[in-house]
């Protein structure tokens, strides 16, 4: 499924904006070695809907460095779906 995904940095802070024109059931995001608090998780992002989730970063986040952008992975019930098969 097409998710588009804008990001705004503001220093310990990660914005992301979701979108999609097809129904997201649980989706799932993840910056792999993150620790930091998601402001929401395991949600489902209706077609048109654009949800917004803060990421805070711990001061160690290797993400004050890299572009979070490039590592993010999206998983929703139909990945793990089609990953079975």
């Amino acid at each position: 499924v097409d998710i588009k995904v804008a990001v705004l940095r503001q220093q310990d802070l990660i914005e992301l904006s979701l979108a999609s024109d097809y129904y997201v059931r649980q989706l799932y995001l993840n910056l792999p070695g993150e620790l930091g608090n998601f402001s929401d998780n395991f949600f489902d992002l209706l077609p048109g809907q654009t949800k917004v989730v803060t990421i805070t970063l711990n001061e160690d986040s290797l993400y004050h460095h890299v572009e979070p952008i490039d590592a993010l992975q999206l998983l929703s019930v139909y990945d793990t779906f089609i990953q079975q098969h």
